[in-house]
């Protein structure tokens, strides 16, 4: 081979090995360099026995016995049960801190076990501790209840002073109570407060008998020593049973009664004298003092407010009072207004009627508006007079209307009856409404309740200023007349019967007595007399036009109820003499 032809070949095999040969190089330079890392730091200490001092082999084995004296100590106090003795505790926390205390190679472990020791020390005195809190709460309670209170706050202060103490050592949980520290601080202060609250009880019952014997002077004294002590009993002993807001309210109340007497006294004259005043009928001088009651009674129920003798009641009783005083000249007037008005309207004198009306109708709805608290106010006087006002400008015309159908009845003319049945014209005037359910000018009201009939003869009578009514039944028969009643097929009673609805007024003949429709066309309420004044229903006589015109039976009046409003049945009304 030729020299040119071997330096190729080995310029090709190195370029080859080139690689290879790296790769080795850097595994050999990280082999050196985790050898360095491996032998970096101290050296290693063959045998701490072989190398430690003479004074670190001696204070490790001082530390040794310790322990082992600890150990012993505490095994000791626990095999003695309930009777151990604490002393061995005391001595095996005094060693431990020895241990803690030499630092060094003591460590954490034997500062927990320092812990563990001074719990365990604690929670058995707690357990003793517990065993004489019992025994001085037996002592205090033998103490109170022999009355030795003393005694008895001395036993309960040394029992709290100790259970105190365990609460706050380091005592176990299941030793702490403090529940009974709780208890017995509260027992020792209800035993500490005892004498102030007897001082308490003195002072109100002081007061009391000196308000009963009306020695005002010692009563407001002793129920000023009452709240004084009673507010320390709230401030000092709050958790006892003694401290009470209420009782402080209550003798606030009592003091201020106090100061109010006086004025509760005048209140109760001023109202006597206005009871007397009524009695005599000075009803001007019982308004005043009345009224001068109520003004006292508002001051107290203002400046004392907390004093038993508050009642915003009285005052309302009292203006309720001057009201009624004052209403009464004024409904005096109004009832002989009423009267007079009556008797103009009697007499027919319808124009000066309606002027004193005007005036009555007035002053009575002012009496209502400005002494509406009044218990003498007459209602059924206002209603009179005020729907006589209404009807001022149709007195005379439904005067007139009624008079001139008025007809005597047969045996007493001195009453009067309508000779028709009641007309639906002059029912709207009078009621300002028709009910009925066949309307016309010319026919009588009908659908018209007994209650209707009886409201509108009310009204009609306060027009005439007379009495009127609905007829009696002996009266409707007197009306028909006796020779009627036995010839009720005449021609006269038929025209008047039968049919589908009513007919006119007066569309028949008149009876003898002038009377029209007695036995037909509409049946008619009656009155009911006083003793069935309770009952539901009310007699209706006559017939109407849904009978058989052969049977009207006129003389047997059939009862309905009160409240029916058919349309078959009407009425007609009988006016009775003047006063």
């Amino acid at each position: 081979m030729s020299h040119q032809r071997r330096r190729r070949s080995r310029r090709r095999h190195a370029r080859k090995a080139g690689p290879v040969i790296l790769i080795a190089m850097g595994m050999a330079l990280m082999a050196g360099f985790w050898w360095w890392l491996a032998h970096l730091g101290p050296r290693k200490i063959e045998s701490e026995a072989a190398t430690a001092s003479p004074t670190s082999v001696a204070t490790a084995s001082r530390n040794a016995s310790v322990r082992d004296e600890v150990e012993k100590l505490v095994n000791t106090f626990e095999a003695g049960g309930e009777d151990a003795d604490i002393a061995l505790l005391v001595a095996a926390v005094a060693e431990q801190e020895k241990l803690v205390a030499q630092g060094g190679g003591a460590g954490q472990a034997e500062q927990r076990r320092l812990q563990e020791l001074e719990q365990k020390l604690a929670g058995a005195r707690g357990l003793r501790s517990n065993e004489r809190i019992a025994e001085w709460e037996v002592e205090a309670q033998a103490h109170h209840d022999a009355g030795r209170a003393r005694e008895a706050t001395v036993a309960w202060g040394a029992a709290l002073e100790l259970q105190q103490a365990v609460n706050r050592s380091a005592a176990p949980t299941a030793v702490k109570d403090f529940v009974r520290e709780a208890r017995m601080e509260r027992l020792l202060q209800e035993q500490e407060a005892t004498p102030l609250a007897e001082e308490v009880s003195i002072a109100l019952r002081k007061a009391r008998e000196a308000a009963a014997a009306e020695n005002w002077a010692d009563a407001l004294a002793a129920y000023a020593t009452a709240r004084e002590l009673q507010v320390r009993l709230n401030g000092e002993y709050g958790r006892t049973r003694f401290a009470d807001l209420a009782v402080i309210d209550q003798i606030e109340r009592e003091i201020q009664s106090l100061d109010a007497a006086g004025s509760a006294a005048s209140v109760d004259e001023a109202e006597a004298a206005g009871d007397a005043a009524m009695a005599a009928a000075a009803f001007s001088q019982a308004a005043a003092a009345f009224e001068d009651a109520r003004q006292l009674q508002v001051r107290i129920n203002r400046e004392f407010s907390r004093s038993r003798f508050l009642s915003s009641p009285r005052v309302e009783q009292l203006e309720v009072k001057r009201q009624t005083a004052e209403s009464m000249p004024l409904l005096e007037t109004l009832r002989a207004d009423s009267e007079a008005i009556a008797f103009l309207l009697r007499r027919r004198e319808t124009e000066k009627a309606g002027e004193r009306i005007a005036d009555a109708a007035r002053r009575v709805t002012v009496l209502f508006e400005q002494l509406s608290k009044s218990d003498q106010l007459d209602p059924a006087l206002r209603l009179r007079l005020s729907y006589l006002d209404t009807q001022r400008e149709r007195l005379r015309e439904i005067q007139d209307v009624v008079f001139e159908r008025l007809r005597p009845l047969p045996g007493a003319a001195e009453l009067r009856m309508l000779r028709t049945e009641f007309p639906q014209s002059l029912y709207l005037q009078i009621m300002k409404v028709n009910p009925s359910r066949h309307a016309g000018r010319a026919f009588p009201v009908d659908s018209v309740s007994w209650f209707d009939a009886v409201e509108c003869c009310e009204r009609l009578g306060w027009i005439l200023g007379l009495p009127v009514r609905l007829p009696t039944k002996d009266e409707f028969r007197v009306a028909v007349g006796a020779d009627a009643l036995g010839e009720v097929t005449s021609e006269t009673t038929k025209a008047a019967a039968g049919g589908d609805v009513s007919q006119a007024m007066a569309a028949g003949e008149a009876n003898a007595a002038g009377f029209f429709d007695l036995l037909g066309n509409l049946a008619e309420w009656l009155h009911a007399p006083a003793s069935e004044q309770g009952a539901e229903t009310a007699p209706v006589a006559g017939g109407s036009y849904l009978d058989d015109p052969a049977t009207p039976g006129p003389e047997r009046p059939r009862e309905v109820p009160r409240s029916e409003r058919a349309r078959h049945i009407g009425f007609r009304v009988v006016v009775e003499p003047g006063a």
